[in-house]
């Protein structure tokens, strides 16, 4: 994270994971589901979205987690590519309210 913010303690977003839980049909999204993840547009492109879903990676990797999944609304300016940078692929499949589910092996 640039250290410029990092000192000021200066918030630029927030992430919000589903942590270990027992997914229940219709949802398939578990046990660990990259929820939210905002970065404030004017902070975006300096790589905070990209060190928040890596600290996340590491945390839920250190807890046994083989996938990172998240999802999607299809549509002008939705965030494909910058998950697929990051290494998520499309799973094949939408989530109950239609957003396509993207997966990231670990």
């Amino acid at each position: 994270m640039p250290s410029d913010l990092r000192r000021r303690g200066q918030p630029v977003g927030f992430v919000m994971v589903a942590w270990d839980f027992v997914a229940q049909p219709p949802h398939d999204d578990g046990p660990f589901f990259l929820w939210k993840l905002l970065v404030d547009h004017r902070h975006q492109g300096r790589g905070y979205g990209r060190e928040a879903v890596r600290q996340v990676v590491e945390l839920i990797r250190a807890e046994g987690a083989e996938e990172l999944l998240t999802s999607y609304v299809p549509g002008d300016g939705n965030p494909f590519g910058f998950y697929s940078k990051l290494g998520f692929v499309p799973r094949g499949d939408l989530d109950p309210e239609g957003e396509i589910m993207l997966r990231l092996a670990l």
